[in-house]
């Protein structure tokens, strides 16, 4: 007869502790999902933020397929944006035909995603496709969708998890986790598929990965590739990215720092530690979209390009660089949790009024957060964070900028990527009753909302 080894008791113990976070990681998630399948059932038009081709990326990449050279959207696409519609005035093309005219739609149905890197779509076309499969989901769009909020629901999951593992009370995590899926601007990105929901996921992921000190003979090979996949999920994954730079960059000064003004010894293993981390995020976000492009190209001989201009190139053509135009919308600090594109049902004045407290809330937490710093680490780690929901817009604008893009009026998806470390530092700082209650009235009303908005339209 086999007999199991014998664990020493603190194994034991660690091991009860991983499978009580997985639990709760699990019913959280499942929670939060039902919360989003219940908006995706209602079938709400497509997004006119180019969902369609988002969505034939991800169809296609779920049967293992990658765009080609002057990709085109699909019959099955174009079925899709007929008889669900836009959310616009653009015309498409009646529902009823047997077959579609990609000349009548917008762009003439060219697919202007295809050049993105396939890390997002092939993930969730996969999911979308294995719901097709084991579920009785069966329609293309709602699979997908579903497919997509998945990324919104995890997010909303591991923030309620580390909430928990930091000895936030329940209360609280489970109030910032349900705002944090809930807000509009997390709901449009869920809701429509898009890259826009792996964002909050993909840059607390990498936050927890920097600002973790476990150094092991594998370490930064690992993260450097880890890191490095995760930003290529998205162009807007590199403001994840300055926030880590930064945070390392400050803990490495904060550091010297007080070894100078203290005339004690720094901590060198510390200073390795952090300067390796820097290392790994900067190669891997360099050389991780290569090796992935490479990939590609072995696979399908191309990377998507597209040959054929289109008129919609003429919006994106780069400006003069200008300081006034790296500052526009400076003023919207801490953005992702208001404004931009918000979904049909939720457009209501009692949507945009908890909106705003939300906002008030999130950078009353964030400012709390560095003022109870006392450690010169921590307090790097929180300048970090501050500076980067401040310096949102410029930021964005300026790598916007050195990537040849155009301007307009950013909205506040673009800065979906550090959004769920805002809501962690909000509630490590909030630990009274008045805060926990404040939290739990405001997240049990944006939770009323949303769901007399969703079900009782």
């Amino acid at each position: 007869m086999i007999t199991r080894p014998h664990l020493p008791e603190s194994w034991q113990l660690k091991t009860a502790q991983e499978r009580t976070h997985i639990r709760r990681f699990v019913i959280v998630f499942v929670f939060l999902s039902i919360l989003g399948a219940l908006h995706i059932r209602e079938n709400q038009p497509l997004s006119p933020i180019d969902e369609q081709t988002h969505l034939d990326y991800v169809l296609k990449a779920g049967q293992l397929q990658l765009p080609g050279v002057d990709e085109r959207l699909s019959q099955d696409t174009m079925r899709i944006m007929a008889c669900t519609t836009l959310d616009s005035s653009v015309y498409v093309s009646p529902c009823d035909l047997p077959e579609f005219d990609p000349d009548v739609f917008p762009d003439h149905a060219f697919n202007t995603a295809s050049e993105a890197t396939p890390t997002y779509y092939l993930a969730t076309g996969l999911l979308a496709r294995a719901l097709r499969v084991f579920t009785p989901v069966d329609g293309l769009l709602v699979s997908a969708r579903l497919a997509n909020w998945a990324w919104i629901a995890a997010a909303g999951a591991l923030l309620y998890l580390v909430l928990r593992r930091n000895n936030t009370s329940r209360l609280i995590a489970t109030s910032l986790s349900l705002l944090l899926v809930l807000n509009p601007v997390s709901v449009a990105a869920g809701t429509h598929v898009s890259p826009d929901s792996a964002l909050p996921l993909a840059g607390m992921v990498m936050f927890l990965l920097v600002t973790s000190h476990r150094r092991t003979k594998w370490h930064s090979l690992g993260l450097a590739a880890v890191i490095g996949s995760l930003t290529t999920i998205d162009g807007a994954m590199g403001l994840a990215v300055l926030l880590c730079v930064f945070l390392l960059l400050f803990q490495i000064g904060s550091e010297l720092t007080n070894m100078i003004s203290s005339h004690t010894q720094t901590d060198r293993k510390f200073v390795a530690d952090r300067l390796g981390t820097l290392v790994a995020v900067t190669t891997g976000t360099v050389i991780m979209p290569k090796v992935l492009d490479a990939l590609r190209i072995a696979y399908t001989g191309s990377l998507g390009e597209r040959m054929t201009s289109l008129p919609r190139d003429e919006l994106f053509q780069r400006p003069d660089f200008d300081l006034g135009t790296m500052l526009t919308g400076f003023w919207n600090i801490f953005p992702p949790v208001g404004g931009g594109y918000v979904v049909p049902p939720l457009r209501g004045l009692d949507v945009s009024f908890v909106t705003q407290l939300l906002g008030f809330v999130i950078l009353g937490g964030v400012l709390a957060h560095l003022a109870q710093q006392t450690n010169p680490r921590n307090q790097a780690t929180a300048i970090a964070v501050v500076l980067t929901g401040v310096f949102s817009y410029p930021l964005l604008n300026f790598m916007l900028w050195s990537r040849g893009g155009s301007f307009w009026v950013l909205a506040p998806r673009f800065g979906l990527a550090p959004v769920a470390v805002y809501f962690l530092c909000t509630g490590l700082a909030f630990r009274s009753t008045a805060s926990k209650f404040a939290l739990f009235s405001l997240a049990t009303s944006t939770l009323i909302i949303y769901l007399q908005n969703t079900l009782f339209a």
